[in-house]
């Protein structure tokens, strides 16, 4: 790759923190990483310095957890922010709630039997 021969890297996380490769265009991820934190810096591989670059991401009803951390992120730096995305996280705050008025509700049922 660093030799030019291959113009296209295919890499695992660890390439997100310890590559420097000047020049990026995309980066493609193919899943969404667990921790927000890694999401930038598998982004932040491309539009180094003044560059620009794109980045896509597949992102999927598993990964709902995380999408308000994405959301704060893109409109940090003034992206769109896809309708969808926006019901994944909305969804996933109303399912957060539900479960943890469930599990009340058993833990309550639990301690008068």
């Amino acid at each position: 790759f660093r030799s030019g021969n291959f113009n296209i890297l295919v890499a695992t996380d660890v390439a997100s923190r310890g590559i420097d490769v000047s020049d990026i265009k995309y980066v493609i991820n193919y899943d969404f990483p667990r921790d927000i934190e890694d999401y930038v810096h598998r982004i932040g591989r491309t539009a180094r310095g003044s560059r620009k670059g794109t980045a896509y991401s597949f992102f999927c009803n598993t990964d709902a957890p995380r999408a308000s951390d994405l959301i704060k992120i893109l409109r940090k730096v003034n992206q769109n922010v896809p309708e969808k995305l926006e019901e994944l996280a909305k969804n996933a705050v109303q399912d957060t709630r539900r479960k943890n008025q469930y599990k009340r509700s058993v833990y309550n049922d639990l301690r008068y039997v």
